[in-house]
C-alpha cells in the first residue's frame, strides 16, 4: 500500500538480529531498520511478559530484562538495550519507589 514501505520494512525486518544470525535475510547492525530494532525489543518485552499460547502464566519484569540485557550485542543493538533499561529504571523502578 502507498505510503506503507516503512512500516513494511520494519515488520519485515523484525526477526534479524544484531549479530546477523536472524531471519529472513540475516542482516546486521546498521542493516536493519530503527524501527525494526525497537520491534523487536518490544515484541520480545511484550512475549515474555505476558501469557501465551505455550505457557499459560507470564514472566516477571525482572525475567525480561535479564533476558533482554543478555541479549544485548547479539540479539539486540546495545544502545536500544540500553533505552529500554532507562525507560524500565523510569517507568518501573523509580516511580515504584515514589509511591
Amino acid at each position: 500500500m502507498e505510503g506503507w514501505t516503512e512500516a513494511a520494512t520494519m515488520v519485515a525486518q523484525h526477526h534479524e538480529r544484531y549479530d546477523g544470525k536472524g531471519y529472513p535475510k540475516n542482516l546486521a547492525n546498521e542493516q536493519i531498520h530503527r524501527g525494526a530494532m525497537l520491534i523487536a525489543l518490544a515484541d520480545t518485552f511484550y512475549a515474555v511478559t505476558n501469557e501465551r499460547a505455550d505457557r499459560s502464566y507470564k514472566k516477571s519484569l525482572f525475567s525480561a530484562v535479564t533476558l533482554i540485557n543478555g541479549e544485548s550485542g547479539t540479539q539486540f543493538h546495545p544502545t536500544y538495550v540500553e533505552a529500554f533499561n532507562e525507560t524500565v529504571r523510569h517507568h518501573y523502578v523509580t516511580r515504584k519507589n515514589m509511591t
